[in-house]
């Protein structure tokens, strides 16, 4: 008794595109489009009655404000087309509700966002990796009669078929992958990844892999691939010609006046040490407290006891600024 997908039943060449499209679906989804997809997935033999495999676009808005829905149209038509009876009821389940969610999202695109467009197709491609093929009936047994012993047959087996193909499958998504940045995502995601691929490549190296094991590392790949995540833009590298400004002159602020509370100062910012045409910004400050930032200052005399301090800014285009700070002095 097998448990693999029939391929008999459910066509090689749909099989190859579902396959083929998960695994893009999920590289795409995460900003790694493959073009080499689309000549596998159109290459595979169609079964009748099934659509024609159609090529996998990025998923990126196509106009400001309208999102692009091409891959998941895509998907939806692919699952119309395959045999459910190939799965067991309860993992067909999420698929139908993910099928009938992304519909309804398709009848008005207009009011849809890319994010949620994205979405669907994740949970899409999340219920497909969970599918579990049906358990399939016993081949039936014909019994041939002849003189002398009996000599009992089997129906032909599909297994030689299915194996064929679905190794052939493996391949192409392998080859299609050799593309694959992990540096483009985290460690974790693109571990599994890379995980899955050496997997499906060492099973490939042996002898007489079996269907249901090469339809097994196809789908580590597909739900590997589904659940990469990009990795944050790094930060933008400060200005090349920062080192390169120039310094400004300056000169150290002075109190001037009687620093005693209910009495005025002012500030001496000595504007001809600078360099000219630069920008002053005078700042006071009471215990380490910014209190002003005008010309002068009348002294509270919730003050008293406290160490004043005035602060000069200057800037100018071209310039690094400079920040200059006066001796501090007791308000009595």
């Amino acid at each position: 008794m097998r448990t693999s997908l029939n391929y008999a039943r459910a066509g090689l060449g749909l099989r190859a595109r579902l396959i083929t499209g998960l695994a893009a679906a999920g590289l795409v989804l995460s900003g790694l489009g493959l073009a080499a997809l689309n000549s596998t997935a159109a290459s595979a033999d169609t079964p009748v009655g099934a659509a024609p495999a159609t090529s996998v676009a990025t998923s990126s808005a196509t106009a400001a404000g309208t999102p692009d829905t091409s891959l998941l149209t895509q998907l939806i038509a692919s699952f119309g087309n395959f045999d459910t009876s190939a799965f067991t009821p309860d993992s067909l389940k999420p698929v139908a509700s993910a099928v009938i969610d992304a519909e309804a999202l398709l009848r008005d695109p207009g009011d849809a966002t890319q994010a949620e467009v994205d979405a669907a197709v994740a949970e899409l491609i999340d219920a497909a990796s969970q599918l579990k093929a049906a358990t399939t009936t016993p081949q039936p047994t014909v019994t041939v009669t002849v003189p002398g012993p009996t000599v009992t047959a089997t129906d032909a087996d599909p297994e030689p078929a299915e194996q064929t193909q679905a190794a052939a499958d493996l391949g192409d998504i392998l080859a299609a992958l050799a593309t694959f940045d992990p540096t483009r995502y985290t460690p974790a995601s693109a571990g599994a990844l890379t995980q899955a691929m050496t997997a499906a490549k060492a099973l490939l190296a042996t002898k007489n892999p079996t269907a249901v094991e090469l339809e097994g590392e196809l789908r580590d790949i597909a739900a590997a691939a589904a659940k990469l995540v990009p990795v944050a833009p790094a930060a933008a590298a400060p200005a090349a010609n920062a080192a390169a400004l120039s310094v400004l002159a300056s000169h150290r602020p002075a109190i001037k006046g009687t620093v005693k509370h209910g009495r005025t100062v002012r500030v001496n910012t000595y504007r001809s040490k600078w360099t000219a045409g630069t920008k002053l910004v005078v700042k006071w400050y009471v215990n380490g407290k910014k209190v002003a930032a005008t010309a002068k200052l009348k002294l509270k005399s919730s003050y008293t006891g406290k160490k004043l301090v005035v602060k000069v800014t200057g800037t100018q285009s071209g310039y690094k600024a400079a920040t200059r700070s006066s001796k501090a002095k007791k308000i009595r």
